[in-house]
This record gives C-alpha cells, structure tokens and sequence, in this order.
C-alpha cells in the first residue's frame, strides 16, 4: 500500500511507499533480544516483554529491502534498534525522518478492529473515543425474547402465578384462623358481667351460670371453603415449576415424583436440559463481560496497582501490575514490570465456575484420576473442603523432601555397610595370611634346625668313623710292625 502517514511507532511523517514485489515473510514471530536478518525478507517482531536488536546483513546493494512489523503494537515501550552491522549508509545523518522520507524503511499497517464510542446530544458531538477492544461493550444476557434489548427473567414471568398463590394461601389462613378462633353467642341480659364470662371462659373447670329463660348460648361456624380452593395452590406451583424448569422431585421431593421409573427418568432429564439451557446462555454472557472487562482494564489501569487475593485460610497473594522500574544512579525509566497495557496475557474467563455441582462426585473422579496418574496432588486437592490447602502442599513437600532425604541416607548407610563387610572380609583375609605367613615362618624356622642338627649329627659321626678309622689303620700298622719285628727276630 502506498499513502501518508500522520502518526506512526517511531513518531514521525512520511510517505508509505508500495510494498516490494518478491518480499518473503517470515512465519515465524521473533519474540528473542536479538535477530540476524537478511535483505528481500519481512520479519515480524514482538517487544512485549523485551527490546529486541536487529543486526542488519553485513553488505548490502542498492534496492535491497527488510520490512519489519510491528507484531504487537509495543515498539513504544519496549523499542527496535537497528545494528547497522558497518552499513554506514543505510540511515540519513538527519535521523531517522529523513531515511523515511527517502523509502529506506517500508511501513506496513497492521489493520486491527476496535470499537469507537460518540456521544451525540441532538446534533451536537461531545466526544469520540475509541476503545481498546474489539468487543461490543454491551453484553446481553438473554432469557426470554421480548422483542426489546430487555429480556424477560424467569422470576418476572412467574411473578403473576406468584401473587395469586400468595393471595389464595393468605385467604385460606384466614379461614382457618376464623376457624380455630370459635366466638361464643349468647342472648342479650343471660349474663350480668360480660368480663366475668370471658374470664371464667379461659378456664377449663370453671363453672358458669347463665339465665336459661332467655335462651341457649351457640358457636356460629364459618362457611367451609370449597374444594376447588384447597386445589389452587398445587395447580399454580406446578405451573411455576414448568415455567422454570425445576420440579419438586429435583429438589428432594421424593412424594411428587411419578409412579414409574420411565417417567421419573423424562422429568428429570426435562429439568437438566431446561436448567442447561438456561445455563449456557448465562455463562457466554458471563464470558463475554470477563474478556470485554480484560480489554478495558487495559487502557483504565496506566498505574500502579496492587491486587490482594485472600484465601480462605487468610493467606494473601500480591499481584501488582504496571511497576516501573528506574535505574540507581541515573534514575532513568528501564523497564514496566507486568504493563497491562502492552502485549497479551494468557488469561482464562471461566463463566461456569459457581455452578453447584455434587461435590462428592467430583470428588471421586478426581481421587480416580489420580490414582491413575492423570493428575497430579495439587490438582486433587482443590476439590476438596480443607481449610488450608496452601498449608497442606507446603508440608506436603516438606514431608517428601525428608522422605528423600531419609532415602538417601539409608542408601548411603546401606552402601557404608557394604564396604564394611567388605573391609571387614578384607580385614579376616589379610589376617589370615598374616598368619599363614607366620606358620610358614616357623616351619622355615623349625626346617633350619633339623638341617642344623642333622648336619651336626652328620659330622660327629663321620669325626666318629674317621677316628675308628684312623684307630684301625694304627693297629694294623702296630700289628703289621709287630708281624715283621716277629720275622726278623726268628730269621736272626
């Protein structure tokens, strides 16, 4: 689109020149502090919750292009800087007016709806404002179709049946109070003291005279009412409870449910469907008003505002939205903490969350859920009546760290007695061989002796031999001397 542009995101006039042909934009939202980008692209870009720096190709050529949008209108507060990457020539000297006064930058319009409010007084206009929603601000809550903007009620189309139901009850309690108060007639100048009379009356023993001559006192007795009365105020209930939808047996009435099971089965099934439908209608109405509500907070809370939600234990939980932030020293602005008035919160609108429901039944299938483990404790325990449900998680996990904790310290003790067998076995092993090496010891010891003493043995029987020897040789040379001296003598 080509045009003119009075007031844009970066608060200058220009022109819009024609979208380039052959632009290809990228799907994907770029929500990051920092992107690298490339010439013939366009790039959607969300600051909700950060600046985001745009680092431009490192060379460029004449013609080259790069559309950025604006994805969530917030560029105001939280900017887009440009990191020229060494391209000195792609801006103005002048500032950015000029760069967009010369097609450097393309600027695309992202066309939202909005609703905008004029109020007119005859032929004059006092104000125009335009709203930031997209939600026409009045929200209907339909019941019955009157044919105006304002819906019959239940109540009101009752509220006839009603009044002829309270003025039939009331007739019919004066009756009976005409009934039960009996009035006592008696002929004129029988009794001399009236007062007397009403006196002794309230007495049940009492004992009264009376004239006779004058005639017997009786008790007139009001006209009955007829049975066709007795049966109006049935007949208007039951048309209440048709025009509502409830009837008495959904209510524990167990006397006005039918005879037969079938039929109890249509009745109850008539109410659910009337009370639904009725439910549905109110509960898109009530979410309606909740997202209606969400978009005008928007541009009604531009403070700070803390939300305290108080549980029913007492416990407090702060919310505070639209906290600015300044810098310590220089005292400048850096950052609104939770702006409501920028970006989009992830916020649910649940119009059906004070609907009644049978609280022990969802109970069940909640503790059935998780016993199957499609939910987890917390998730459970917000079904339940206990007070304080915070304290409960709290020690909850208080109980399973512990649990933890005692888990591992009993897998540490039970690997510490493990290595102490094992030391211990290491211990009887080593004295073991400690003994064993002894036992060897003294057997080398005891081996040494015997060879010492065999030894010892040993040469003194062979000193033993060699001296017998030795004594042996001598006598037989004494004797081979005596043997010759014998000779020579006898030869002589």
């Amino acid at each position: 689109m080509s045009g003119t542009i009075g007031s844009n995101v970066a608060r200058v006039s220009g022109t819009i020149a024609a979208t380039p042909g052959g632009l290809s934009w990228d799907t994907a939202v770029v929500t990051g502090s920092t992107v690298t980008v490339e010439a013939g692209n366009g790039y959607f870009i969300n600051t909700t919750s950060n600046t985001c720096t745009v680092t431009l190709p490192s060379s460029a050529e004449a013609g080259d292009q790069i559309v950025f949008v604006d994805y969530a209108r917030t560029w105001a507060s939280y900017a887009l800087i440009l990191d020229s990457n060494g391209l000195q020539t792609l801006l103005a000297d002048d500032g950015t007016q000029e760069a967009f006064d010369k097609g450097q930058f393309d600027i695309v319009e992202v066309q939202q709806t909005r609703i905008q409010v004029t109020c007119i007084i005859g032929q004059v206009v006092l104000y125009e404002k335009i709203l930031d929603t997209n939600i026409f601000p009045l929200v209907p809550v339909p019941n019955i179709w009157t044919n105006t903007p304002y819906p019959m009620s239940d109540v009101r189309k009752n509220k006839g049946f009603q009044r002829f139901l309270n003025k039939v009850m009331s007739l019919i309690t004066s009756h009976a109070q005409a009934s039960s108060g009996l009035k006592l007639l008696i002929p004129q100048g029988s009794i001399q003291d009236i007062e007397d009379l009403e006196r002794d009356w309230a007495n049940p023993n009492a004992t009264i005279e009376y004239d006779a001559s004058f005639g017997e006192p009786h008790f007139p007795s009001p006209q009955p009412l007829a049975g066709s009365i007795m049966q109006l105020p049935q007949m208007v209930e039951h048309y209440i409870d048709l025009n509502i939808g409830i009837f008495e047996m959904q209510q524990g009435n167990a006397e006005s449910a039918p005879k037969t099971s079938s039929g109890t089965m249509m009745m109850e099934d008539f109410g659910q469907r009337r009370s639904k439908s009725k439910l549905r209608d109110v509960e898109a109405s009530l979410k309606r008003l909740g997202k209606l509500m969400y978009h005008l907070a928007k541009s009604h809370y531009d403070f700070k505002k803390t939300f305290r939600i108080a549980q029913p234990n007492n416990d407090i939980t702060e919310y505070t939205i639209n906290k600015k932030l300044y810098d310590d020293k220089t005292k400048e602005l850096q950052t609104i903490e939770n702006n409501l008035a920028v970006g989009t919160f992830d916020i649910r609108i649940i119009g059906n969350s004070t609907m009644p429901s049978n609280k022990w039944g969802e109970w069940n299938v909640y503790m059935e859920a998780y016993q199957a483990g499609l939910i987890d404790k917390v998730e459970a325990l917000k079904k339940t009546e206990i007070f304080d449900k915070e304290g409960v998680l709290r020690r909850t996990d208080e109980v399973a760290k512990l649990q933890q904790q005692l888990q591992g310290a009993q897998e540490q003790i039970k690997k510490l007695s493990g290595d102490l067998q094992t030391a211990t076995r290491e211990t009887i092993q080593s004295r073991k061989q400690v003994e064993v090496a002894k036992f060897q010891g003294k057997l080398k010891e005891q081996e040494y002796d015997s060879k010492t003493q065999n030894k010892v043995s040993i040469d003194k029987l062979s000193n033993a031999v060699k001296l017998e020897s030795e004594k042996l040789r001598l006598a037989t040379d004494a004797e081979k001397k005596r043997s010759q001296a014998r000779k020579g003598s006898e030869k002589s």
